[in-house]
């Protein structure tokens, strides 16, 4: 079992803090743990671009959040999301907020990107750490 484990800054006007946590997903399997840090990555590039605080734009709004809610890993968490409430995500920024990676085969958690997402936050690095039963992990 693997999760990943991210490394970002928050805070706010006045102070700010590094933090690094867990995102709160377990994947059966590395290579799927490896996948969505590959969507994580995907994911912060085109945030980061949509905002022009953190990046110079090349492309309007419009061509980045087409190419966001289009990404599969935004229509997947709309699937999840129209499946769990029964309801459909109409946002135009959608991928902005939606994200969901596969966590064991066809099945897909959403993941909450928040945490490194916002005027003050910034997302340094993510790594796949093993959990649980795997050998290279103790808890005491």
């Amino acid at each position: 079992m693997y999760t990943i484990e991210v490394d970002y800054t928050t805070g706010g006007s006045f102070s700010s803090e590094r933090q690094t946590e867990e995102i709160g997903l377990v994947f059966s399997t590395k290579e799927l743990a490896r996948k969505a840090l590959l969507v994580i990555k995907e994911h912060n590039t085109l945030y980061k671009e949509a905002d022009s605080y953190h990046f110079r734009k090349t492309r309007t709004d419009a061509e980045i959040n087409e190419e966001g809610n289009n990404s599969q890993w935004c229509l997947d968490a709309c699937r999840v999301y129209r499946e769990q409430y029964k309801t459909k995500v109409t946002s135009h920024d959608r991928w902005r907020y939606y994200v969901a990676v596969e966590v064991s085969p066809k099945e897909y958690r959403s993941l909450n990107v928040c945490m490194w997402t916002g005027y003050f936050e910034k997302l340094h690095s993510a790594k796949v750490i093993s959990i649980g039963d795997d050998e290279d992990y103790l808890e005491f």
